[in-house]
């Protein structure tokens, strides 16, 4: 990553900048993410968020780059903001956990 990544550094850049979409390259060198349109925040709460989505571009699978909505039944969960995480998306038990220096 150009700015490193760092759980505070992330809060720094992207903290109350309105909608975004995180781009995550593996260790593999997969590429996926999220978008969401809430600003992010370090509150330690889940956010609702009716048009948050996860994607893949490059898969172990080969599968073409595919949009996934949120399941409706998680939308209350979308994302999750705290201080010590950077991005937690997709609702419940869905996302990678990114802590400082923990890397995919």
């Amino acid at each position: 990553s150009r700015d490193g990544f760092d759980a505070k550094t992330f809060h720094s850049l992207c903290d109350n900048q309105g909608p975004t979409m995180t781009i995550i390259q593996s260790k593999a060198n997969y590429l996926f993410g999220d978008y969401t349109s809430i600003s992010w925040t370090s509150d330690s709460s889940h956010r609702n968020d009716y048009k948050e989505f996860l994607f893949t571009l490059i898969n172990l699978h080969k599968i073409e780059p595919t949009k996934y909505p949120i399941d409706r039944r998680q939308r209350g969960c979308a994302v999750y903001h705290h201080r010590d995480d950077g991005p937690i998306f997709g609702g419940f038990g869905y996302s990678p956990r990114f802590r400082s220096h923990n890397y995919i």
